[in-house]
């Protein structure tokens, strides 16, 4: 996603350090989204735990213990990604 503004000719000009400020707000923002999204999906996945716990279902118990430790491992893994974000501050 480039940024881009017109010149006075209104010609399409790549935009400097602005061009930056607005990306990384950009996917701060979605960055922001995605980790509430994730904390609900978590909350929901303990109050099932006390849930199963409480009503003494082990099989349960094991089913979601090991959802959690995916998801966890899978977003380990993005975070280990290289982002967007990073490549920009590289540039």
């Amino acid at each position: 996603m480039a940024c881009r503004k017109e010149d006075l000719k209104g010609k399409s000009v790549m935009m400097g350090k602005g061009c930056k400020t607005n990306c990384k707000s950009a996917s701060h923002k979605l960055f922001k989204d995605k980790a509430n999204n994730r904390e609900d999906d978590l909350q929901g996945m303990f109050v099932d735990l006390q849930y199963v716990r409480k009503e003494s279902r082990a099989a349960y118990v094991v089913v979601l213990e090991e959802q959690v430790h995916q998801m966890l491992r899978r977003w380990k893994a993005e975070l280990n990604e290289p982002s967007l974000a990073s490549y920009l501050q590289q540039v």
